[in-house]
């Protein structure tokens, strides 16, 4: 047999990778990915952007709560800047309690949002965001969020409620309305 001939009936025997192939593979996909989340989830805008939107959601849940089980609900801001729980502020009934879920929000709890701060709340004169049994806001509130030198708000409606994020993005300028 010739040299090329002993080549070539080998090659035509092996049918795959071996398990160090696929493993250094692997590796490098994982090492790659790893580098391409951190680096997407560092940007200020993505991290900020996306805090701001789990907000706004978190208000409507608030809302929701109120309105589904019948009782004020607020939405009270850690002293610290850290995070909010949203509290039931009458008994709620046992058997609506698993429909709408409570939300306690620790933001240096969360990898993805470790470093974002609540700068600022302005809550009409209160301490916290309260809702109505009907699920209307008992006062305008404004809550700045911010992370790495910018910040982005959340608004809230006296009566309707409406969560707006105005400045969500700064070259699209869009509003986000939550219905």
């Amino acid at each position: 047999m010739r040299v090329t001939e002993i080549c070539s009936t080998t090659r035509h025997a092996r049918q795959g990778f071996t398990l160090a192939e696929l493993l250094l593979s692997f590796a490098v996909l994982t090492l790659v990915a790893l580098l391409a989340i951190t680096s997407f989830f560092s940007q200020t805008e993505v991290t900020l952007h996306n805090a701001t939107r789990v907000l706004a959601d978190d208000v409507r849940t608030a809302q929701n709560r109120a309105m589904l089980l019948r009782v004020p609900v607020a939405l009270r801001f850690d002293e610290d800047g850290d995070g909010y729980v949203v509290e039931d502020l009458a008994p709620s009934p046992e058997a609506l309690l698993e429909l709408v879920p409570s939300v306690k929000r620790k933001y240096s709890a969360d990898a993805v949002f470790e470093g974002v701060r609540i700068a600022r709340t302005e809550l009409g004169g209160a301490t916290v965001l309260r809702f109505d049994a009907e699920g209307r806001a008992e006062h305008d509130a404004l809550i700045v969020l911010s992370y790495g030198g910018e910040t982005r708000s959340v608004l809230v409606e006296k009566g309707r409620g409406i969560a707006l994020r105005p400045d969500s993005t700064r070259n699209r300028g869009w509003l986000d309305w939550l219905h």
